[in-house]
């Protein structure tokens, strides 16, 4: 069973890659499509463009601001995606520098999930705020298991400590009780 567990990681991560990836580039085309660069026959776009400039329509905001907006969001969409690739590319397992790569790409993308609904809060734009919600609660388990050992890891490593006489971790449930004392 255990054979399967870093492929399993593997394909999580290169799932985020993948999905990523598909929205900037969809959000791309959609920012490419309202500054006429594409034509109107162009399909593949997000129409997270529009929704923008309807959001911040709400306040008396220049017009500038939402293409501004939309474009930080795309960049910030694009380095996430540049991340979770690298991560897919250097993550084989618990050491360094997949697992390092592993958790900045989480950070990053976890931390615009939550600017989302935060921007989604001052707009009060609650319909769009459920999907950011979802897709943050999406990620933050995965962020927090992928970067845990297995657990005969931790057994392993918990007995080389109790066998070299230095403190062994303390792992708690949300119960309070303690797995390894």
């Amino acid at each position: 069973m255990t054979d399967f567990v870093l492929p399993l990681k593997q394909g999580i991560v290169l799932f985020w890659a993948v999905w990523l990836s598909v929205t900037f580039f969809a959000n791309t085309f959609d920012g490419l499509k309202a500054l006429k660069v594409m034509g109107e026959g162009w399909r593949f776009v997000s129409g997270n463009y529009a929704s923008m400039v309807e959001t911040t329509r709400k306040y008396p905001l220049p017009a500038w601001f939402a293409g501004l907006l939309f474009l930080g969001v795309m960049l910030w969409q694009g380095l996430s995606a540049l991340l979770f690739w690298y991560a897919f590319s250097a993550f084989h397992g618990m050491h360094f520098p997949g697992l390092r790569a592993l958790d900045i790409a989480f950070l990053v993308s976890l931390a615009l999930w939550a600017a989302f609904m935060i921007a989604d809060e001052i707009f009060t734009v609650y319909e769009a705020e459920a999907t950011h919600m979802r897709i943050f609660i999406a990620q933050l388990p995965q962020s927090l298991s992928l970067s845990q050992t297995s657990s005969r890891g931790t057994e392993l490593a918990i007995e080389q400590c109790v066998a070299e006489g230095t403190a062994a971790p303390q792992y708690r449930f949300p119960t309070g009780g303690s797995r390894f004392t």
